[in-house]
């Protein structure tokens, strides 16, 4: 079951990715993309990335391996859209960035703020797999909240069909193999190993479902717009 949610994750992911890619070729990279919601979800890639290593060190199983290999691929593909963002706003900068794109960004330095601040009362380390997590929730669960606002006033013109609906169901395939890896890990026999191995288990698992609630509402406002 976990080598088939990985094959689905890694072909889902591709088409989604390259869908995306190839309607912005085509299309342009057009004003109802928000900039700072593609840096920012790098940022969510790599974090996970990051804790989905950690997981592997405790865990050195296949579904670990194969989790570190989902981020792997999500990176580069993604990274391939956020070149083209990053080439547009070089010729467009005054299109794609206004002043709304400070109030994202604004929104996701002050989210990171105090994700820093719960976990320094804490005593949690930002090197921390929960604080990590949580640090990737906002880079994700803002931005997208913030493409719903420009979905409602610029339209989802931006955003093919794939894209939208491609996201979800890879999300909730990511979030199937992280469940997996959590029973895995509940086997580890040594208390102090199962501990600092679930911890980044948990922390993807944080970032992920807040993924899935932000990209709802997102995709909420662009079947509104669709449907017009």
């Amino acid at each position: 079951m976990t080598h088939l949610l990985f094959v689905l994750q890694i072909a889902l992911g591709t088409v989604f990715c390259l869908s995306q890619f190839q309607h912005m070729l085509e299309h342009g990279v057009q004003a109802g993309v928000s900039v700072i919601m593609f840096l920012s979800v790098q940022a969510f890639l790599l974090i996970n990335l990051i804790l989905a290593v950690q997981a592997y060190k405790g865990l050195p199983r296949v579904i670990a391996i194969e989790n570190v290999a989902t981020y792997l691929v999500w990176n580069v593909f993604w990274g391939m859209n956020t070149f083209l963002v990053g080439q547009a706003m070089a010729r467009n900068y005054q299109v794609l960035w206004t002043s709304s794109e400070y109030v994202a960004l604004c929104a996701v330095l002050l989210g990171i703020f105090l994700v820093y601040s719960a976990g320094r009362a804490r005593d949690l380390a930002i090197s921390d797999p929960i604080v990590r997590g949580c640090s990737a929730l906002v880079f994700k669960a803002a931005p997208q909240l913030f493409q719903a606002w420009k979905i409602f006033v610029f339209g989802g013109s931006a955003w093919s069909v794939i894209a939208v609906l491609g996201g979800h169901i890879t999300i909730l395939i990511r979030l199937g193999q992280i469940g997996f890896s959590y029973l895995a890990a509940k086997e580890i026999t040594s208390v102090e190993l199962q501990k600092k191995t679930m911890r980044p288990i948990i922390g993807m698992a944080i970032s992920e479902i807040g993924n899935e609630l932000s990209w709802l509402v997102a995709t909420a406002f662009w079947l509104w717009w669709w449907l017009q």
